[in-house]
């Protein structure tokens, strides 16, 4: 215990040392209240951690850290929302538009059907004239000039030939009109046709036609009239301008072979002489010809129909022809209808 006394006394008698101004220093203290401090009033001890590092304490003045909105913790539940834009994909649904698609192909593939029908059927409706000659009608009584109106479709060398015959069968009037541009459509035409006769009166036949790219007549219309040289017009109407000749069999451009050419058809003869049937070559030389002699058509009917077998030759395969036509009964000689078709021949 004395040496313990001992030990105090000297500490006692030491003399005390001026404390150091750092060791007073304000202390900022987090409240119980959010964001309020409190400042150590001047002269109050500070109370420090020997064990605290200076690198842990931050620098004086600096405030507290604070937390941060928005964490981004958050952003990839958000980035989750464009997920949603995979449903557009439902899209793809539309493909479903593939069934309409089969339905129409069956559909397109059944038209060819209907279409052909009308070739094989016996009964068709008969067809208009490829060359019709609307005015003047028969008979009509004219004085110069004639003014032709008809319908046409050019031939294969695109031009059309409008004729004025007169009595004994020579040319008064002749027109090549050239209508390339329209090959393969129908056109109406009106030309005018000046003539002059040596009488007061006298029979006259107007004629329309077409030829094939080698020359051969392929269409034929015409029309008889009676030319005036005083007086005045006296028109009559045209007639229906139906097809005179219908052909069933065979059709334009087929291929023909074995030497006999089976020809199925309709006719409304324009007059009372023989339908006549010929089969020419490129040259226009005949191989095969038949002659018919039909009635016109009674009651309902509007035409008759014939079946007719030519027997042909051919050593290589031949562009023909096959021509269906009747000539004049009256005082002007050559055909007044005509109709044909392009088949191929072999051997």
């Amino acid at each position: 215990m004395q040496i313990l006394a001992g030990c105090a006394l000297p500490r006692l008698s030491a003399p005390q040392m001026p404390l150091s101004p750092t060791t007073i220093a304000p202390l900022q203290t987090t409240s119980s209240q959010p964001g309020s401090t409190q400042t150590a009033q001047p002269g109050s001890p500070v109370l420090t951690d020997p064990a605290a590092q200076p690198s842990d304490l931050p620098p004086a003045g600096t405030p507290p850290p604070t937390s941060q909105p928005g964490t981004p913790t958050n952003t990839p539940t958000i980035t989750l929302t464009p997920t949603i834009s995979l449903t557009p994909t439902i899209t793809l649904t539309p493909t479903i538009s593939l069934t309409p698609t089969l339905t129409l192909w069956r559909w397109m593939t059944f038209t060819p059907i209907p279409s052909r029908t009308p070739t094989i059927t016996p009964t068709p409706t008969p067809p208009l004239a490829f060359l019709r000659i609307l005015r003047p009608g028969d008979f009509s009584k004219l004085l110069s000039p004639i003014q032709v109106e008809a319908s046409v479709s050019p031939g294969e060398d695109g031009l059309v030939l409008v004729e004025l015959l007169g009595e004994d069968g020579r040319s008064l009037a002749r027109q090549r009109l050239d209508y390339r541009e329209y090959i393969d459509r129908s056109i109406a035409i009106a030309p005018k046709l000046e003539f002059t006769i040596n009488g007061v009166a006298e029979l006259g036949r107007v004629v329309v036609s077409v030829n094939d790219r080698l020359g051969r007549q392929a269409a034929l219309a015409s029309t008889d009239i009676v030319l005036f040289s005083i007086g005045e017009n006296d028109f009559n109407p045209a007639q229906s301008g139906v097809a005179p000749y219908i052909f069933r069999a065979p059709v334009a451009d087929q291929v023909i072979q074995g030497g006999i050419l089976a020809v199925r058809g309709l006719v409304r003869p324009v007059n009372v002489n023989p339908v006549l049937l010929e089969l020419l070559d490129e040259k226009g030389q005949l191989l095969a010809n038949a002659s018919m002699q039909i009635d016109l058509p009674a009651g309902d009917l509007s035409h008759n129909p014939f079946s007719v077998d030519l027997t042909y030759k051919v050593n290589e395969p031949t562009h023909a022809r096959l021509v269906m036509r009747q000539e004049s009964v009256d005082r002007i000689p050559g055909n007044v209808a005509l109709w044909s078709i392009p088949v191929l021949l072999n051997p």
